[in-house]
């Protein structure tokens, strides 16, 4: 048993790992998954006694889970700046956020969404995400918060939201499939990891593509499908621009902006969507940017 802490790229890690044991030859049968209850995440404050005028509570999902650990940025923050470098504007964050909540909407309504498993909370089952439910009337009056008013463009509306969630995985080797009869619906193929400078995290995902698709001999035309995490809507437009993806092919059941960002849950809620996605040859591609400046990658494809 062994817990991972990659923020963001956690779940993606813990599956990453688990197939990279099988392949090594240590185990034939790895779950895997991640996890997190952002709902449930405490305020803290010092183990000294306070001083006259009182103590200050710390926010452990701001300072643990959104602040840059080098720079003592917050991830909007670093954020913004990559907006502003790459020349993306506040209607194409605000255009993307409002299809990931469209898009949603539809698959819970398609029944896409039947495998989250129904949770009771106070005597009440909740078996469907109220986030999609939430989309806002006019995307354009929400303000954005993370830079001077007249160059910021990432709000509340565009950006990943706070959330509660799990995903196990099973990861086998082949011996595993026959011995216990398993019926897979991917395979992986291989993974990759990239770093940059940690204000520059959300590029990092960029970065994890070019070396997956470097790596196992691959071009983005040859991908039919990706699921990139919505950490913020300018991640996934940076993404589809730098590959020049048809945005039929990504995440078209919604993503973290609709559907909650839990961090330690969501690189291995995409990636397991991804893989009930893939019919039997065809490949994808899921991605995910993690803080402290890194991303990972990891291609699969259909059984």
């Amino acid at each position: 048993c062994t817990t991972v802490n990659k923020v963001c790229a956690s779940g993606m890690k813990a599956i990453q790992l688990g197939y990279d044991t099988i392949v090594a030859g240590h185990n034939d049968l790895v779950l895997a998954g991640g996890q997190e209850s952002m709902s449930s995440v405490p305020f803290a404050v010092g183990r000294e006694a306070p001083t006259y005028g009182g103590d200050r509570m710390i926010d452990l999902i701001n300072n643990d889970g959104l602040t840059d650990s080098f720079t003592g940025m917050h991830m909007g923050t670093c954020a913004e700046k990559i907006v502003q470098k790459l020349k993306i504007t506040r209607d194409e964050q605000d255009e993307y956020a409002m299809m990931s909540y469209e898009r949603a909407r539809r698959a819970w309504a398609e029944g896409v969404l039947s495998e989250v498993s129904p949770i009771e909370i106070n005597g009440e089952t909740i078996s469907c995400d109220e986030e999609f439910e939430r989309l806002p009337q006019d995307f354009s009056q929400i303000r954005a918060i993370f830079d001077k008013p007249e160059i910021a463009s990432i709000t509340a509306g565009n950006t990943s939201k706070l959330g509660d969630g799990a995903v196990a995985v099973l990861v086998a080797s082949e011996n595993a499939v026959l011995d216990s009869g398993l019926n897979p619906i991917a395979r992986i193929i291989g993974h990759a990891d990239a770093a940059t400078d940690s204000y520059n995290f959300t590029e990092a995902v960029n970065f994890a593509i070019i070396k997956a698709l470097k790596k196992y001999d691959l071009t983005a035309d040859k991908i039919d499908h990706w699921e990139i995490n919505e950490a913020f809507a300018s991640v996934v437009i940076a993404v589809e621009r730098s590959f020049d993806i048809p945005r039929e092919k990504m995440n078209p059941y919604g993503g973290a902006i609709s559907l909650g960002h839990p961090f330690g849950c969501s690189g291995a809620r995409i990636t397991a969507r991804l893989a009930m996605r893939l019919k039997p040859g065809e490949l994808g591609i899921a991605a995910i940017c993690n803080g402290g400046g890194g991303g990972g990658a990891i291609v699969l494809q259909g059984v």
